[in-house]
C-alpha cells in the first residue's frame, strides 16, 4: 500500500520561486477577515505587477529593433525594424531584466525561452511588429510630406 498524501502530483517544477511576501498578506488577510473584495484586489496588483516585470524587458528589447529616426528618408524605402533575437534578448535580461523590478526569485531566462515557444508570444510578437512596422510607415510618409 502507498502512503502518499492525497493531492495533484506532477514532474513540472515552476521556473520562478514563490513570492512568500504575497501569501503572507494574504493568509493574514484570512486570519483578519479581510473583505474578499480586498484580498482579490490584492492578488491582481500583485500578478499585474509581475505581468508588467515580465513585459518590461521585451518592450524594451522590443524598441531597440526599431531603427533611429535619423536613417528614415524620404528618398529610401521604409525600414523594416531588426529581426527579433532570442539569444539577443536573453543577453540584456543581465542588465535590464526583471529581477530589477520585482524581487521574486528564479529562472527567469528559462521563462522568457518557454515563453517564446508558445502561441502567446507569437500572439504578441505579430501584434507588435505590425505596430511598429506602421510607426515606420507613419514616420516614412511624414519624411515624404516634409520633403
Amino acid at each position: 500500500m502507498l502512503d502518499s498524501k492525497p493531492g495533484v502530483y506532477t514532474h513540472y517544477r515552476p521556473f520562478l520561486h514563490k513570492d512568500k511576501n504575497i501569501l503572507k498578506k494574504l493568509l493574514k488577510g484570512i486570519q483578519t477577515k479581510r473583505p474578499c473584495e480586498v484580498q482579490t484586489a490584492l492578488l491582481k496588483r500583485h500578478l499585474l505587477e509581475l505581468t508588467q516585470s515580465f513585459m518590461i524587458p521585451l518592450e524594451r528589447y522590443m524598441a531597440s529593433l526599431m531603427p533611429l529616426q535619423k536613417n528614415i528618408s524620404p528618398y529610401k524605402a521604409a525600414p523594416t525594424p531588426r529581426p527579433f533575437n532570442p539569444d539577443d534578448f536573453v543577453a540584456t535580461l543581465g542588465t535590464s531584466g526583471p529581477q530589477l523590478t520585482t524581487g521574486i526569485k528564479g529562472d527567469w531566462v528559462g521563462l522568457y525561452r518557454r515563453f517564446f515557444r508558445s502561441p502567446n508570444f507569437s500572439g504578441w510578437f505579430n501584434a507588435r511588429y505590425r505596430e511598429v512596422s506602421q510607426k515606420l510607415q507613419a514616420l516614412q510618409l511624414e519624411a515624404l510630406s516634409d520633403a
